[in-house]
């Protein structure tokens, strides 16, 4: 299949440090050079994608970060941002970057107030820029999708996060289960919730949240997601808000991480016994369960997979 989005590690440096980063143990491999990022953009443009991602760490601390934005503006690609958004609370900024068009973000919210969200990215003052980002941003024009990944110390504020981020009028909210790999398989016993009690939270935030649909019944913004649960966690009237990756181009490995994935390459997601005779299996091409979540808690409802 001809993947039709590009994901680019522009590099791992971050103006946060949170608890839960996958890449923590990636951020002394530096950043890739203009050039680099360059040649990458180009290759995406050449296998066909449409959209291409900046990713790290934080993309947008870099100093030729609007000029890569220029450059996949002018060679016709949409541009998508994964950031903490801190940057953007500065209004220049993101003046200078509405010139070249208008960029979907996804931004990275972790809290309901500042004392939960700084205390998940050990950033002071991180929690009012985020939002002051998110707020600019819109004013501007562009697309916003904000991420929060599902700790123990929020999921219980799941309901209070969605409220505040919808009277910032973004345009999909994510909820991520937290990926056992980096800071937070380091820090899993602070980090990683039970699966079982959280998905109550989680669906109790999807009911409280449901979107609107217009006359022609489609959903209006904001729409509410999550993402990286087993399917067979969620019931099935919840399916349709799960978050579906689409064919993604991979350029982290192009560069600076050619020979760094191999240590952490066991940390994926592992098919239990029951799950070889899952009907989600061949669905919906579910991978299981994160192997190390195996090691603190116990798979929960298994006895409604179904055979």
């Amino acid at each position: 299949m001809t993947p039709t989005n590009a994901e680019l590690k522009v590099g791992f440096e971050c103006n946060n440090n949170c608890r839960f980063c996958l890449n923590s143990h990636k951020k002394d491999l530096g950043s890739k050079s203009t050039n680099q990022i360059k040649q990458d953009v180009l290759e995406a443009k050449r296998l066909g994608c449409k959209l291409i991602s900046f990713t790290g760490g934080e993309p947008s601390i870099r100093e030729d970060f609007i000029e890569l934005c220029a450059f996949a503006a002018n060679n016709g690609l949409m541009l998508e941002i994964h950031t903490n958004g801190r940057v953007f609370s500065y209004d220049p900024l993101v003046r200078s970057l509405s010139v070249f068009g208008s960029f979907y973000f996804l931004v990275s919210v972790h809290g309901s107030n500042a004392k939960m969200h700084d205390s998940l990215t050990r950033a002071a003052g991180s929690f009012a820029q985020t939002l002051k980002g998110i707020s600019n941003l819109k004013k501007s024009g562009h697309h916003v999708t904000t991420n929060t990944v599902i700790t123990k110390s929020n999921v219980k504020y799941l309901r209070k996060i969605v409220r505040m981020l919808k009277k910032y009028n973004v345009d999909i909210i994510e909820l991520t289960w937290p990926e056992p790999m980096g800071a937070a398989k380091e820090n899993f016993s602070e980090i990683v919730p039970d699966l079982a009690p959280s998905v109550k939270y989680i669906c109790d935030t999807l009911d409280q949240n449901i979107p609107l649909t217009d006359a022609k019944d489609r959903y209006l913004p904001p729409i509410i997601k999550y993402h990286n649960l087993p399917w067979c966690v969620m019931p099935e009237k919840y399916h349709k808000f799960a978050s579906s990756p689409s064919e993604i181009a991979d350029f982290e490995s192009s560069s600076i991480t050619k020979n760094a994935r191999s240590k952490y390459d066991a940390e994926k997601k592992i098919l239990i016994f029951q799950c070889k005779q899952c009907v989600y299996k061949k669905k919906f091409g579910c991978n299981g369960v994160f192997r190390v979540y195996l090691d603190f808690f116990s798979f929960p409802f298994r006895s409604k997979i179904r055979k």
